[in-house]
């Protein structure tokens, strides 16, 4: 027997008024009921629970919803919710999986947690984008979010590996991630945007990159490469270098002095430099 309670609406047998503005009302469904343990601030629902707020859908098996206050009476306001047991949410074209998932409902933010490597997956259908990871922060409204733990993120031209990886693919706020604001030729109006730090190891249809840090624009189809890169195509080697810039979309590969830095390119032996164009097939 399902039974259902909802958080922040009208209907019986429990009851709150919404403490914030503009956030819906939630509904939650478990077949094995919900317990309040209102000494302890929070409550605890269990078997296929599945969570409704807005466009949100959050699927799992167990939740506890901690609430800041004690008493019902009092419009209680909730902090955050915690699901567990195969971990699912849909927003849009957005889908998450996750061991252990908390959800901050009035900033609408995820923290997405696995128990071993890769085990989050977010998936983004309309772009075809998937990233994998051991931790994900990622917020709904903004649709910008912070992978660790050995993240990789696959999107149809190819894919990215790296320590931490953060990305925004938001169309109603088309601004690049804070952490990227300074750094020239990335385009303003891009949708979607990555920067990878720490052991980058990158594939982008027939470009093989290595550096420690790289910022990817998909809009003008530019990546910026920090520390220890290594690039190549085929079977042309661009050596080692500190800063470059490749142009995918001219695939055109150029490199960029550093300041107070006199050498900025080291060849290795039996390797060629070349910065022709190359011709798409």
């Amino acid at each position: 027997m399902n039974r259902t309670f909802v958080l922040w609406g009208l209907t019986c047998p429990a009851s709150f008024s919404a403490p914030f503005r503009n956030v819906p009302a939630m509904d939650i469904q478990a077949q094995e009921g919900i317990e309040f343990f209102l000494e302890k601030k929070y409550c605890v629902a269990k078997g296929n629970v599945r969570i409704k707020q807005g466009e949100t859908t959050i699927l799992c098996q167990k939740i506890k919803i901690f609430f800041r206050s004690a008493g019902l009476s009092k419009s209680p306001e909730i902090k955050y919710i915690v699901a567990t047991g195969k971990a699912i949410v849909y927003r849009g074209a957005n889908e998450l999986k996750a061991d252990r998932l908390v959800f901050y409902v009035k900033d609408q933010k995820l923290l997405a947690q696995s128990y071993f490597d890769f085990g989050v997956n977010l998936f983004q259908r309309e772009r075809d984008f998937s990233m994998q990871a051991r931790e994900l922060r990622y917020d709904l409204n903004s649709q910008k979010g912070i992978a660790t733990g050995g993240a990789i993120l696959t999107h149809p031209k190819g894919r990215f590996r790296s320590n931490e990886i953060c990305f925004s693919f938001s169309k109603k706020s088309p601004q690049p991630l804070k952490i990227l604001a300074g750094l020239e030729n990335l385009n303003k109006d891009s949708k979607f945007l990555v920067q990878a730090k720490g052991n980058v190891a990158m594939m982008y249809e027939d470009w093989k990159i290595i550096s420690k840090e790289a910022f990817y624009d998909e809009a003008g189809e530019k990546l910026q490469l920090l520390g220890a890169v290594q690039v190549s195509n085929g079977t042309q080697n661009f050596g080692t270098t500190h800063h470059a810039i490749l142009d995918l979309k001219k695939r055109f590969y150029k490199i960029k002095a550093l300041k107070k830095r006199s050498c900025i390119l080291m060849i290795p032996v039996h390797q060629t430099l070349s910065f022709k164009k190359f011709k798409r097939k």
